[in-house]
């Protein structure tokens, strides 16, 4: 199941949140009873994160998935925003697995501190080539390299550069 927010109103907005939350909280629990894992995946994290009502919700699914068998993942470039939020800095401090890419030198003091991130492994992030970061998992930290050629099918499947795909698709932009 898919839910797109984007062009919700801000009027309907945290309540359209809240009632897909719900839906999917109701999801979780039915797959448990059932025997079934879910993957929660939110993208653009920071954008359910900003709306008090539903950064604790969050909050709440984040800490009882694990009970149900349930996995949760959120995906942002905001990092920043989601420090500075009490119910999503407790969602980042209870998540064992955290993977970490490039970083402007202004979040990385803040992250670096909240992660336990070693003086090293911060410089890593900063400036890093697009597709290298760090993996934090548990009390463990790996470098990574995930660059795909991008004369591949996999790249093309998962580019999200707009200015590339673009000018893949033979329009000109301004």
């Amino acid at each position: 199941i898919a839910f797109g927010i984007r062009d919700i109103g801000e009027d309907l907005r945290s309540i359209a949140m809240l009632v897909m939350l719900e839906a999917i909280n109701t999801r979780i629990r039915h797959n448990a009873r059932a025997g079934i894992s879910t993957w929660l995946y939110i993208d653009e994290f920071h954008v359910l994160a900003a709306q008090p009502y539903s950064a604790a919700y969050l909050n709440r699914i984040w800490k009882e998935v694990r009970k149900e068998g349930g996995f949760c993942t959120g995906s942002t470039q905001n990092v920043t925003d989601l420090l500075d939020n009490p119910d999503t800095k407790t969602m980042i401090g209870n998540s064992e697995f955290i993977v970490l890419m490039g970083h402007k030198d202004t979040e990385i003091g803040r992250l670096s501190e909240e992660l336990q991130l070693s003086g090293e492994e911060s410089k890593k992030l900063v400036n890093s080539p697009v597709g290298t970061g760090l993996v934090k998992f548990g009390g463990k930290t790996i470098l990574i390299d995930m660059r795909i050629p991008k004369d591949t099918y996999l790249y093309e499947l998962i580019n999200t550069n707009f200015h590339e795909i673009v000018r893949k698709k033979g329009r000109m932009s301004s």
